[in-house]
């Protein structure tokens, strides 16, 4: 009884989403609501014992019939209502995304966050099992979450009241029903168990039934053969004694006509029916509380940048610590390292190749670029046209006049000094430097001849 009303109470209270805790065997219980308070008539916190040793000054002895437990049932029978909570998370985004994904050659420029919800339901059962002169009393918490029975402790998150959101009842219903079904299997292996002491102690009853007016009717049967044998005797005698004879038969019939073996007979199957009533087990569950509990689930857009720039939109489900999967932008894959090509893909190692010019990274989805003189394959930010021939070349093999770039095979060399020149800069196959030069000396010689 003890164990029972322990267990019943810990359910009660953390139903009500009290803290609870135990210090040397004394329950402590906190942040009671006040409804339950004024109801009860008593303030919290409470200090609960189980034990004779726990009675104590300060300390509520939880016994059969004791003030409080009668108060927590006659607040059970008259509940039944709906709660709205909310599971509240203060999760730090960055933290979380570099937790779970390696950031390989990018860094999280920015972060916007949206909030959606999620929902599951708690049905609060009371059990009462009613045999003989015994009331037992069991609550049933059971979690329904996206169409299963789960496992869950309400009382390791932070939960607040929560406020009026749109929920589906038909869903609600469907929840219920999948409860009402675990519910059956929580309570078969008690059921089963009452009911198979309840069949012993029912057995023993009717046996005892039936043997006490087994020797009753026996003891008349045994009556009515012995007048039988003496009337037999005095119909073999010489001299029959007729009138004696007579008197004995009459007896028969009047023990007869009495009907008292007919009546014990009647007076056993009304007790053995007696005790099968008394016997049988009353199972009546009883919905207490319907709780609807929500959650957010964090939608984040993530800015990367590295040598390109990558926008990714990526879900965090706090209940379960999971992101949802981010894929390859090329193959679909899920990734669980953040590279970023040139052109700003978000790519696996599968997808990616470094560029073989500034050994950063391309992928499949970009287009492939080769450098139209040593054929390598590059990203595009080295792939670069010609302003002259307008094909692509890696940087290496290209050269830049001022704004202006031009591939090696385009680019001109001066015959004096051997620089490169821009296409169609040359003068007489000199660079305009080396030109001048040559100008000024012919100027020097024809024009002021010896003087100079």
């Amino acid at each position: 009884m003890t164990q029972r009303i322990k267990d019943f109470c810990v359910k009660f209270f953390e139903n009500l989403n009290c803290k609870l805790e135990w210090k040397n065997g004394v329950l402590f219980v906190n942040d009671i609501p006040k409804d339950f308070e004024k109801f009860a008539g008593k303030e919290g916190p409470y200090a609960l014992g189980f034990n004779v040793e726990d009675n104590v000054d300060g300390v509520e002895l939880m016994t059969q019939g004791c003030y409080l437990l009668k108060a927590m049932n006659k607040y059970l029978e008259g509940v039944g209502q709906t709660t709205l909570l909310k599971i509240n998370f203060d999760i730090n985004p960055n933290a979380e995304i570099i937790k779970n994904y390696s950031l390989k050659n990018c860094k999280i420029a920015r972060i916007d966050k949206k909030e959606d919800y999620k929902f599951f339901t708690r049905f609060t059962f009371l059990t009462v099992f009613q045999y003989l002169n015994e009331r037992e009393q069991i609550m049933n918490s059971l979690y329904v979450k996206d169409g299963e029975v789960i496992d869950f402790y309400l009382t390791s998150y932070d939960v607040g009241e929560g406020k009026e959101q749109n929920f589906s009842k038909d869903e609600i219903k469907k929840d219920y029903e999948l409860a009402k079904e675990k519910l059956k299997s929580l309570i078969e292996y008690k059921t089963n168990k009452i009911s198979d002491n309840l069949n012993e102690f029912l057995k023993k009853e009717k046996e005892r039934i039936s043997k006490h007016y087994s020797v009753q009717i026996n003891e008349i049967d045994l009556r009515l053969k012995e007048i039988q044998n003496n009337i037999d005797f005095l119909e073999k005698s010489k001299k029959p004694d007729k009138v004696k004879i007579e008197k004995l038969k009459n007896l028969i019939k009047d023990i007869k006509a009495k009907g008292d073996v007919e009546k014990l007979k009647k007076e056993e199957s009304f007790f053995i029916n007696d005790e099968i009533q008394k016997h049988s087990l009353n199972i009546q569950n009883k919905l207490m509380n319907t709780t609807l509990i929500y959650y957010p689930i964090f939608k984040y857009q993530v800015l990367l940048e590295g040598i390109g720039k990558k926008l990714i939109n990526i879900s965090y489900n706090p209940l379960i610590r999971e992101f949802d999967n981010v894929c390859c932008d090329s193959c679909d894959n899920e990734v669980k390292e953040f590279i970023l090509c040139s052109s700003g893909h978000l790519t696996c190692r599968e997808c990616g190749s470094k560029c073989s010019s500034c050994d950063g990274i391309y992928c499949k989805k970009c287009s492939v670029n080769k450098c139209f003189i040593c054929n390598r394959q590059i990203c595009s930010k080295c792939f670069v046209k010609c302003d002259c021939c307008r094909q692509g070349f890696c940087k290496s093999h290209l050269k830049e006049f001022g704004k202006k770039r031009f591939c090696i095979n385009c680019i001109e060399r001066c015959s004096k000094c051997g620089c490169d020149v821009e296409p169609g800069f040359l003068i007489n196959k000199v660079c305009e430097k080396c030109n001048s030069k040559s100008v000024g000396k012919e100027i020097l010689k024809n024009v002021f001849k010896n003087e100079w």
